[in-house]
């Protein structure tokens, strides 16, 4: 599947085995260096049906990964979706974490010229795939 999507990712972070990562994060001591990979492959604990969203906690030493790879893999459990915002934040998920956050993207913006830029805030690309 990473290859399907992301054929051409030639630095891949992530710590779950089955990414085969070319990086582990949580062996990079400086956050800056997690910046610019070309896929970041990262678990989510639900998804938001009504908009896309996923939750995901940090579990990582960096969440520089995050926000600063061009393009992430979300996994979360196939039985983990909830349909609207208002079940999201019910979920247990939401009550005990130091850092998380909903990620959907891409992010984008424009100027008062209207150049149009993609991934202002984030990823440029976002896969969710249900386990």
């Amino acid at each position: 599947m990473i290859r399907r999507y992301y054929p051409d990712a030639k630095t891949i972070a992530s710590v779950l085995p089955e990414a085969h990562a070319t990086i582990n994060p949580d062996t990079v001591d400086d956050a800056r260096k997690l910046i610019d990979i070309d896929l970041g492959i990262i678990d989510g604990c639900f998804g938001v049906a009504e908009n896309g969203a996923v939750w995901i906690r940090q579990d990582i030493r960096h969440k520089a990964l995050y926000f600063g790879a061009t393009a992430l893999m979300i996994l979360i459990p196939r039985d983990a979706l909830v349909d609207t915002m208002h079940e999201a934040l019910a979920r247990p998920e939401l009550d005990d974490f130091e850092y998380g956050c909903f990620m959907s993207g891409p992010s984008k913006t424009a100027d008062i010229e209207q150049a149009l830029v993609f991934g202002a805030h984030g990823p440029i690309s976002i896969t969710v795939v249900l386990r």
